[in-house]
């Protein structure tokens, strides 16, 4: 099986954008290949040549393409306040990979654990894409942890009557998606996405562009028109860091509200981990359970990672601390232990 994967990135972010592709084939079936396809504006064929001599052990399975916005679909996307352009790029997917009817999309800081063939199998029928929810999150962070951003975005959403929180809201997460190519191109998903963005760049609340706009434009599809995914091909790496009292009642509740269900070994087995907020895993200052296998594919792809590896914008404080002596999650062999 083929699977097309598509990236959104500049030159800062080849090397993210190489640890989640070397993850991507060190976890996969050997009989799956994937064809990777790299949406940009700055890379070129250099860095392509470095990307391939990296993941050069895979060559058999695997392929990579530049896709490049033009300079028309650049100046369409407006400026905001909180994003570069290239946050937006993801939105012109559909039309850039035309050939496929679905395809998978990964942000540059995720780690993938997994076959992704799973995910790529997943029946989209008439939905405009599959996607995990964003709201476990905002839930669990609403009180007392939630920080400005998301009163923020909460503000934002409450004055188009869209509850975030509200349970069939099905706010999603972008930075994982199975995208349905013609159900884009057939309800002019890229315009109305650009044509949101441009409403609202001003607006100080609006500080997810690409997210909030494919969200608030398949709300206005109607109800069901995407397909919500279970959380473990997309789990936020902030809600495990190195040591948590597993008896504790914070703790799970998380687990529950992630529909997180650990076997009788306590072992639960994550497809795809991201790390959507900052710190990076490339960044020391993580100090998630999962940064250990980040930075052993970094460095088995020969990035040496160091406290200033990619530049940010942001540097947002964490929103999940569970810190205490009297338990342990052990992350190994991509599944993690409580004990």
């Amino acid at each position: 099986m083929d699977i097309p994967i598509a990236l959104c990135l500049n030159k800062a972010f080849i090397n993210p954008a190489c640890v989640v592709m070397y993850s991507t084939l060190k976890n996969s079936n050997p009989l799956t290949r994937y064809k990777f396809f790299l949406i940009s504006r700055d890379i070129d064929d250099s860095d392509l040549q470095l990307i391939n001599q990296r993941l050069a052990k895979f060559q058999a399975v695997f392929t990579c393409e530049i896709k490049f916005i033009s300079d028309e679909q650049y100046a369409s996307i407006p400026s905001t306040l909180y994003y570069s352009k290239e946050a937006c790029f993801r939105v012109f997917i559909p039309l850039l990979l035309q050939e496929y009817d679905k395809l998978i999309y990964l942000d540059c800081d995720v780690l993938v654990c997994q076959d992704l063939t799973q995910l790529y199998q997943v029946e989209l029928q008439e939905k405009a894409y599959a996607a995990c929810s964003e709201k476990p999150i905002y839930k669990l962070v609403w009180n007392p942890l939630i920080t400005n951003r998301m009163k923020e975005k909460y503000k934002f959403f409450e004055k188009m009557d869209f509850d975030i929180l509200d349970d069939n809201s099905h706010y999603v997460n972008s930075g994982v998606m199975l995208i349905n190519n013609n159900y884009w191109q057939n309800n002019n998903y890229c315009y109305r996405i650009l044509e949101f963005i441009k409403q609202h760049s001003c607006d100080k609340n609006f500080n997810c562009p690409d997210q909030d706009a494919i969200n608030f434009v398949n709300r206005q599809d109607g109800k069901n028109k995407f397909l919500k995914l279970n959380l473990k091909f997309n789990l936020f790496s902030e809600f495990f860091i190195e040591k948590v009292d597993v008896n504790n009642p914070k703790f799970r509740e998380l687990l529950k509200m992630l529909n997180i269900n650990i076997d009788k070994n306590n072992i639960f087995s994550p497809v795809i981990i991201h790390f959507a907020t900052n710190p990076k895993p490339w960044d020391k200052s993580n100090k998630s359970i999962f940064c250990e296998d980040y930075r052993k594919y970094a460095n088995e792809i020969g990035w040496k990672i160091d406290r200033h590896s990619v530049k940010r914008k942001f540097n947002i404080k964490k929103i999940i601390k569970l810190l205490t002596p009297h338990g342990l999650i052990v992350w190994k062999n991509n599944n993690f232990k409580i004990r």
